[in-house]
């Protein structure tokens, strides 16, 4: 064997020279890859896109950048997540408020950032059914026993456990579809979507409608995990962050991770409905990912007082993650003092800050882009183009107190698609979902525009005419109507499709104190155009 330090080998480029002299110079084991930490993350449910940042963190290598090799574990029949954590199977959980309870249980678990501002949790009920909480009194109601969003949400309308028929959840939404209950639990980001494109009609009832406001999708772990690993729980949590930074910028790209690495269950639409859903629910415009507000912990800690669940003065104390403590700088400005000295580098700094400025306003730029994209999203319903139900809901709630301060004309039409079941189940979804695009289509081109139209769910729309009295009112609705009725939508093999449309007109009365009165008499009028053989309009009573 000849010598690396025979005159061949020199011979060679120096740069062959300086490759050697600095792998000699490596300490032992410097080449090797680094290793990996391995911790799991316990999800509260099977694989879905809620959980799309968690995807994202380990697909686009965020975890693995900080040291991480996380494995992602669904929910299995039966298993609770906070148990999962703190027996120790899991190092980090994703939970909902109930981690308050786990706390005054003595379970020593911290809250390292909150996904979602706002709870998914609903109740579902047929459109022609309960109108609110008051009434689902002697009814069968489809919800796991510890659901204390919902409790707390009975509790408030006067309701006890003893006044509902509670229902094991099958977690099946054709049991509200062929009435084996009167209601069921739900997320708005899922069942929602399955009743629609079965042409199901319903409402929604929530929390939120009476004050009732939790967090959920809240990431956590135990006290001794960030004890023995502090340094893995802030990257851990920093990783996430920046996972779920990535998929509400880039859903489609997370949609296909979790139908290739997690799940086939859900059908792409199905998932952008999801995605649509959880933005208003994460607000990822307005307020930072992973944020949390200990003043909306309180309040929350104060409902389950009310509900006997907390004592009144249950303290928050170690239960919220402190993702920035104080730190003792002083030695960092000595060592950058030091290093411009040394270095003498002022016109580098100079240029660095440059660069950086100029970086931060593409960032700048970009994220204003980004921002105004998925408020779009959130106002606007992705299929129809048309506002979306809370937007449609937040103006029109604005538009009604505008008309009573200033005495001004006000008229709502509820629209249903006629039949819109028999269209889905003969045609199939994809019919359906034209159908609906038609229908937006038409409407868009026969309205003004200060007139606001939304779609409210599956097959049922809602039109507001502002300063527009009964009889121009009437005009409009019949005029839609009758265009609808013409309307000859084509079909593959040169055959065509026709629809008609059921409307419900309310025009604002001083009786009317906000929205939700004139909605509920435009709807009463729509169930009698119903009876009374579809395809009409009808006027509400005054």
């Amino acid at each position: 064997m000849r010598s690396i330090f025979s005159a061949g080998f020199f011979s060679g480029s120096p740069r062959r020279l300086l490759a050697l002299l600095l792998v000699l110079a490596m300490p032992a084991g410097a080449l090797e890859q680094p290793r990996l930490e391995r911790v799991r993350l316990q999800l509260n449910w099977q694989h879905q896109f809620e959980f799309a940042g968690f995807y994202a963190a380990k697909a686009k290598g965020f975890y693995r950048d900080a040291g991480l090799d996380v494995e992602i574990v669904e929910s299995k029949p039966g298993e609770i997540s906070e148990r999962q954590v703190i027996e120790g199977k899991a190092e980090y959980g994703i939970s909902d408020a109930k981690l308050l309870l786990e706390r005054h249980k003595g379970n020593p678990v911290v809250v390292l950032a909150v996904i979602f501002q706002h709870s998914p949790v609903v109740l579902l009920v047929p459109k022609d059914g309960a109108r609110s909480v008051a009434e689902l009194r002697g009814k069968r109601v489809m919800m796991v026993e510890d659901n204390t969003e919902l409790l707390a949400l009975f509790r408030k309308q006067g309701l006890s456990e003893h006044d509902y028929i509670r229902v094991d959840p099958s977690y099946d939404p054709h049991d509200l579809l062929n009435g084996k209950v009167d209601a069921m639990q739900a997320y708005a980001s899922d069942e929602p979507d399955y009743l629609a494109r079965a042409g199901f009609a319903f409402r929604t009832l929530s929390a939120r409608d009476v004050g009732i406001d939790f967090y959920d999708l809240n990431l956590f772990t135990t006290e001794r995990q960030i004890e023995l690993h502090p340094e893995q729980v802030r990257a851990f949590r920093q990783a996430s962050l920046r996972g779920w930074e990535y998929a509400m910028e880039h859903p489609d790209e997370i949609m296909d991770v979790l139908q290739q690495d997690y799940s086939q269950k859900h059908t792409r639409e199905h998932m952008r409905f999801q995605y649509q859903q959880m933005v208003p629910l994460i607000q990822p415009v307005l307020i930072e990912l992973g944020y949390m507000n200990p003043e909306r912990w309180r309040r929350i800690a104060q409902t389950y007082a009310a509900l006997g669940m907390l004592p009144e003065d249950f303290s928050l104390e170690h239960l919220l993650y402190d993702s920035n403590p104080p730190r003792d700088l002083r030695w960092l400005y000595v060592g950058l003092l030091l290093a411009l000295v040394s270095l003498g580098g002022i016109s580098l700094v100079a240029m660095r800050f440059a660069l950086l400025s100029a970086s931060l306003r593409s960032e700048v730029r970009i994220r204003t882009a980004l921002q105004a994209e998925l408020q779009n999203q959130v106002q606007v319903d992705y299929l129809t183009g048309l506002a979306s139900r809370r937007y449609f809901i937040d103006k029109a709630s604005d538009e009604v107190a505008r008309a009573r301060r200033y005495g001004l004309a006000l008229s709502l039409c509820v629209i249903d698609l006629d039949h819109f079941k028999a269209i889905n189940d003969t045609h199939g979804h994809k019919t359906g979902d034209r159908v609906l695009q038609c229908f937006s289509d038409i409407c868009s081109g026969s309205l003004r525009e200060i007139d606001i139209a939304g779609r409210m769910g599956g097959e049922e729309f809602a039109i507001l005419l502002p300063e527009t009295g009964l009889e121009q009112v009437r005009l409009v609705a019949e005029r839609l109507r009758e265009r609808l009725a013409e309307e000859r939508m084509p079909l593959a093999g040169g055959h065509t499709l026709r629809f008609t449309v059921s409307i419900g007109v309310a025009v604002l009365t001083p009786a009317d104190e906000d929205l939700e009165s004139l909605i509920a008499r435009a709807d009463r009028a729509l169930y009698a155009a119903k009876r009374g053989g579809r395809n009409r309009v009808c006027i509400a009573e005054g």
